[in-house]
């Protein structure tokens, strides 16, 4: 994939691993080129197309980006979504795209990542018997 180098998909792979070090919770980065459709419609589709809604908890959560659009979609499970704030999403989102404007992807999807780990580590912690229900290394879509 050209739009991030190996180095980086390596730091936002390593990023969703440090936030999920920390929580029962499950962070899914999916990429894609362009999306014809509504990018939440699509988010939704992807999350029960990959079984995101499988974890045991229902706290996965789905950051999509289609880079060529500059479209981006943060959405989570109905276990995560009864407990965080309103704006939650909107703000994490917000994050995320004032570092796109620099060109920051890297950073912008790293720190984003962070924001999720942190709430998901608030409201589902790290049990000693934690299984990472879900890939770390981000899905691609050609």
């Amino acid at each position: 994939m050209s739009f991030l180098s190996k180095e980086q998909q390596t730091q936002i792979s390593d990023s969703i691993s440090l936030a999920e070090k920390n929580t029962s919770g499950e962070v899914v980065l999916y990429i894609c080129k362009k999306c014809k459709k509504d990018i939440y419609h699509y988010a939704q589709e992807i999350f029960n197309k990959k079984g995101l809604y499988k974890t045991a908890q229902r706290n996965a959560v789905l950051i999509m980006l289609s880079y060529q659009d500059h479209k981006l979609a943060v959405i989570g499970d109905e276990g995560i979504n009864t407990i965080v704030e309103g704006d939650f999403w909107d703000d994490v989102i917000k994050h995320m795209t004032d570092n796109f404007k620099n060109n920051a992807y890297t950073e912008g999807l790293s720190e984003g990542i962070n924001m999720i780990g942190e709430k998901l580590k608030v409201h589902f912690p790290y049990q000693s018997d934690d299984v990472n229900e879900l890939p770390n290394e981000i899905i691609h879509e050609d």
